[in-house]
């Protein structure tokens, strides 16, 4: 195997710039007091810039990502490691964006919870189902869940039948948003109530 050399070891405005004479170019944050111009580079010294570049280059990518909007970890896992990322890199990335803030799954399932009741009303069952999907934590899962319980989803129910009304089965439609079928009864109820002139909500 032929050795490998440092050609130069410049510092720019996103940290240093390692060159090797065989043509290779990493990106480290840090570099060592013996990584010198004409300096060959052992095993370990190229698995570690490898390493780091690849690192450097998916924290970048990560900030791009999470530019356009908040990810789970899982969802942030699965976009990198798409992009060829190695496993070891992509687990020290989330490690290192977590401890940063920068991945908060309580603030989705906080966001997910008021979105699925006041633009997208919805059942309990379907937000849980929404965040699995998602992947976020389970143990906030089941806490989001019981607080999407706690709602009074039979007011819920019925402003989504009232959004829904022009639909043949509205109580099939509320059912597949994650309501019991008690309560897509109920509403659908209310619903044609109120298309009789019957200002009487039954289900009070």
């Amino acid at each position: 195997m032929t050795e490998k050399s440092i050609l130069s070891v410049e510092l720019g405005k996103k940290g240093w710039s390692i060159k090797l004479d065989d043509g290779s170019q990493y990106s480290s944050d840090v570099v060592f007091p013996k990584w010198k111009e004409g300096t060959c580079v052992s095993g370990r010294d190229l698995f570690f810039l490898r390493t780091k570049d690849e690192s450097l280059k998916a924290y970048e990518k990560a900030l791009v990502l999470l530019s356009y909007g908040d990810l789970t970890v899982k969802e942030l896992e699965d976009k990198l490691s798409s992009r060829s990322f190695s496993r070891l890199v992509v687990k020290r990335v989330l490690r290192i964006l977590s401890a940063k803030g920068f991945i908060d799954e309580e603030a989705i399932a906080e966001g997910m919870l008021k979105k699925y009741s006041d633009i997208k009303p919805s059942g309990s069952f379907y937000i849980e189902k929404k965040m699995r999907a998602r992947g976020i934590r389970e143990d906030l899962v089941r806490l989001y869940s019981d607080k999407a319980a706690s709602r009074d989803e039979l007011s819920l129910a019925v402003n989504l039948a009232e959004k829904k009304r022009k639909k043949k089965n509205i109580i099939a439609v509320l059912v597949n948003r994650g309501f019991s079928f008690e309560i897509a009864r109920k509403a659908a109820a209310a619903l044609k109530e109120e298309e009789n002139g019957n200002l009487e909500n039954p289900y009070l």
